[in-house]
């Protein structure tokens, strides 16, 4: 099973996450949260998915590209696993901070 993970390309200047809280549910997503992570955004789904459904939804993202991360989403297809940092490191200072909730969570 996978948690869905999507990196955006979207800048976290403005604040403004309804672009990709709209993206997300464009997608099939119901329950997340989003997370800005620095220079952008993240998405954690918090329904599991099957490999077959967790590749789907990578194809799905794929489709908004450039508001998604179309080189994050072919690493993560290539290696069929996903991992987003929510700590920070010497190379990314920020810790990532809850922005918004999809959904019901």
């Amino acid at each position: 099973m996978h948690l869905p993970m999507m990196d955006f390309r979207v800048l976290s200047r403005g604040g403004d996450v309804s672009s990709i809280s709209t993206a997300v549910q464009v997608v099939g997503e119901e329950r997340g949260v989003i997370l800005r992570s620095g220079r952008s955004y993240h998405y954690y789904g918090l329904r599991p998915l099957n490999h077959e459904d967790w590749y789907r939804f990578y194809a799905r993202c794929l489709l908004l590209s450039p508001i998604t991360d179309s080189r994050y989403i072919a690493h993560r297809l290539l290696s069929g696993a996903a991992s987003l940092r929510i700590t920070p490191s010497k190379l990314k200072p920020f810790t990532p901070k809850v922005s918004a909730l999809v959904g019901s969570v």
